[in-house]
């Protein structure tokens, strides 16, 4: 469907205005309607730019079968930048001129329909005559955005939606989800009273149901947990769908905001990532700061109780989301998931609580450091070259401080970190490069979520408590809190290999003294320059002539079993 709509506004042709910068298509189907003999016509605020004597003329401005035998026509002209309102008829009178549904009216007491020219090439689908819907190749349901800002600046960027549905709404096969600044929202109504911004999309039918968020300029909306949906807005279409909302509210219009004096307290007593006799600082990031922290939101313990507070004025009223942050050496980490909320309506002096937690309880005892194994089974899964483990108590965190897992067997990878020391931690398992976030787990099945916990930013982590130092193994099926009851672990036939980077040889000892083994070294290109074959108890590769570099050591069990390690020459 997607290929038809594009090739259909490549086909066409328009009168083009020596002032004219981009091209707008506007189709419209008639296949539900009589077409009058004088056939179709288009009027609106466009006209005079064409050359039309003046505009919201009915019989000045035709539009044109497309020849797909569907009922469609269209109109096609090179428009400069601005907004504009337009009407089809059916004929060349205004007794012909469509009625349009409020959804598609521009507003503000006009009746027409309106497209906006920002500097791109503008297409508007084959939307029924009289109707909010569309068909060209398929049925199209119309979805209109609308925003308002209220007292919020806006970026000079402007005001955009993004979400899940975008790439279904793309003619061109080239705008990803997510993406901020790609649907671009206007104010069409600038005489109104209110601060606000529209757009209109259409999705396939059957798709969905779609998450989103809207943008000022770069800077996603927070969305109040009390509407959101993984923190966003959730958004299901069967049929025209009217989308809107105050910014950052669950309201549809904006009202006056109190603001109020907020102090938070975070008792930093029992953590181990933070030395209270250090440098180390703890801070806050919320709504109400767009997440930034820093400079004017560091916390004090003016008592030396491990209480650290602040008091921040003018903070708007409502919903406000917030974590507290460690700052060592100039770098933050965040407490864990999910994020903390307050209802704010009057000055507020919020409890202490425990870094990391969102009880509002006396702090427990942090049991010693423990070693934790972390296991994973990829066996219904396609296992990348790389498998990681990431997760908030690693220093770096998550991606920065990865843990690469091993093969113990087929399809199941492990790694044990050793003294590990918060009381709760959230990691998470990645099927390969952990820059990509689509690597990682995500948790798709909504009712086989019971290990994990909301992460504040849409998605979800996996969270254990520690109990005791004792060590513990957390073997699950990637991707489900289905745990991995037994299996036949893989002893590497490698024990060790010394020394390590080498000068002139290093010796490769067995997993066990009686077997037999088989060892292959290749360069980086693949070139063998060692095989040896039924080799018992250890083996020494000799460097000879070898050029200084890294080589590949490979070593294979009687049953099949290989590990590769890399081996340095100096």
């Amino acid at each position: 469907m997607k290929k038809q709509l594009l090739t259909i506004a490549l086909m066409l042709s328009g009168t083009i205005s020596l002032i004219a910068q981009s091209t707008v298509t506007i189709s419209v189907n008639m296949s539900q309607q009589t077409v009058d003999p004088n056939g179709v016509y288009i009027a609106g605020s466009f006209q005079d730019e064409i050359g039309v004597a003046s505009d919201w003329q009915p019989d000045q401005t035709m539009m044109m079968d497309a020849g797909l035998g569907d009922g469609t026509y269209v109109f096609t002209a090179m428009l400069p930048d601005g907004v504009y309102e337009y009407k089809v008829i059916n004929g060349n009178t205004w007794d012909g001129a469509e009625n349009v549904p409020v959804e598609s009216q521009v507003g503000g007491g006009n009746s027409n329909r309106f497209f906006v020219v920002d500097g791109s090439d503008v297409f508007v689908p084959g939307v029924y005559f009289g109707g909010n819907d569309a068909n060209a190749g398929g049925d199209l349901y119309m979805i209109r955005f609308t925003v308002d800002m209220g007292e919020t600046t806006v970026d000079a960027a402007g005001v955009s939606v993004a979400g899940s549905f975008q790439s279904e709404a793309d003619l061109t096969g080239l705008i990803s989800d997510w993406t901020a600044g790609a649907n671009k929202m206007y104010d069409v109504t600038p005489d109104n009273s209110l601060n606000d911004y529209t757009t209109i999309v259409w999705v396939p039918a059957g798709t969905g149901p779609f998450e989103y968020k809207f943008v000022n300029g770069g800077s996603f909306e927070n969305v109040p947990s009390s509407c959101a949906t993984n923190n966003n807005r959730g958004l299901t279409v069967d049929g025209t769908t009217l989308e809107k909302y105050c910014y950052e509210t669950c309201s549809d219009v904006c009202v006056p905001v109190m603001t109020y004096t907020l102090t938070l307290n975070i008792d930093m007593n029992y953590n181990c990532n933070f030395d209270i006799n250090s440098d180390d600082s703890v801070d806050v990031a919320g709504t109400f700061n767009s997440w930034t922290g820093g400079d004017g939101y560091y916390l004090t313990d003016d008592d030396n109780d491990g209480i650290y507070s602040i008091t921040l004025s003018d903070v708007p009223g409502g919903e406000v989301q917030y974590k507290a942050r460690i700052v060592r050496n100039g770098s933050p980490n965040w407490e864990g998931s999910p994020n903390n909320v307050i209802a704010l309506a009057a000055d507020t002096d919020v409890p202490a609580r425990c870094f990391g937690s969102a009880a509002l309880a006396e702090c427990s005892p942090i049991p010693a450091p423990s070693d934790i194994t972390f296991r994973v089974d990829l066996t219904d899964e396609t296992p990348a070259a790389n498998i990681y483990m990431i997760g908030d108590f690693t220093d770096p965190q998550w991606q920065g401080g990865a843990v690469e897992l091993q093969p113990v067997a087929p399809g199941i990878y492990e790694a044990t970190v050793t003294d590990i020391c918060p009381g709760t931690i959230a990691y998470k398992f990645v099927n390969g490069d952990v820059s990509v976030s689509a690597n990682e787990e995500s948790f798709p099945d909504s009712t086989d979520r019971d290990c994990v916990a909301d992460n504040g930013v849409g998605g979800f982590n996996r969270s254990y408590t520690r109990t005791s130092s004792d060590p513990v193994t957390l073997a699950f099926k990637f991707n489900t809190c289905q745990e991995i009851i037994g299996f036949e672990k893989v002893v590497s036939p490698i024990s060790a290999m010394f020394p390590n980077p080498a000068q002139n040889e290093t010796r490769i000892q067995f997993a066990s003294a009686t077997e037999s083994y088989n060892v292959v070294v290749s360069d980086i290109l693949g070139k063998r320059v060692d095989v040896a074959n039924n080799v018992r108890g250890y083996h020494i590769v000799h460097r000879g002539n070898l050029p200084a570099g890294i080589y590949l050591v490979q070593v294979t069990d009687a049953k099949g079993n290989t590990a590769t390690q890399k081996l340095i020459f100096n």
